[in-house]
């Protein structure tokens, strides 16, 4: 007969004991967001902070002003992108989620726009040299990153996140 060792009565060393050990974080619904957002420094997605339900109109209305910003700038030549953040700030611009989503739309495509236009305008004025060229391309560019980063807001806007753009002047708190 073999005797079977008894199984120890204090758990291994590397084994945390202390119940306030941090737990695994669960991830949070999409449909959670920040109240209000409380934006960083850093381009990219905001990080929620759990505590507002994103109504289904509000979802609609963040994904309208970064998609439609997007639309915008294809059928105006990369010009009024803004237009599409402008009317969701005043169409719905009393929920603060709403109102963070336009106010970053509207910043980043005006400030992008006004790139576009001036792209396009020495490109007009000097079209008879090279500058012309380097003019026409960089407003193309322009609309072009813009047109990008409106489609990469808009996903994460799917999602319930608030999506701060790179480069962009903050015309509008």
């Amino acid at each position: 007969m073999t005797e079977h060792p008894e199984p120890p009565s204090t758990p291994p060393a590397d084994t945390p004991t202390t119940p306030d050990t941090p737990k695994a974080q669960t991830t949070a619904s999409p449909f959670i967001a920040t109240e209000p957002f409380e934006p960083t420094a850093q381009a990219g997605p905001q990080t929620p902070v759990p505590g507002t339900i994103i109504t289904s109109d509000d979802q609609r209305w963040n994904l309208i002003a970064h998609y439609g910003a997007a639309v915008l700038l294809v059928l105006t030549v990369g010009t009024c992108g803004w237009l599409a953040g402008l009317l969701t700030l005043f169409l719905k611009g009393g929920s603060p989620v709403v109102r963070a989503h336009a106010v970053e739309s509207v910043n980043f495509q005006l400030t992008w726009g006004l790139f576009t236009i001036l792209g396009i305008t020495l490109g007009l004025v000097t079209s008879w040299t090279c500058l012309g060229l380097l003019s026409g391309l960089s407003a193309l560019l322009a609309g072009g990153f813009a047109f990008v980063f409106a489609i990469v807001a808009g996903r994460y806007a799917a999602r319930g996140i608030l999506y701060r753009y790179p480069v962009s002047f903050r015309i509008i708190q």
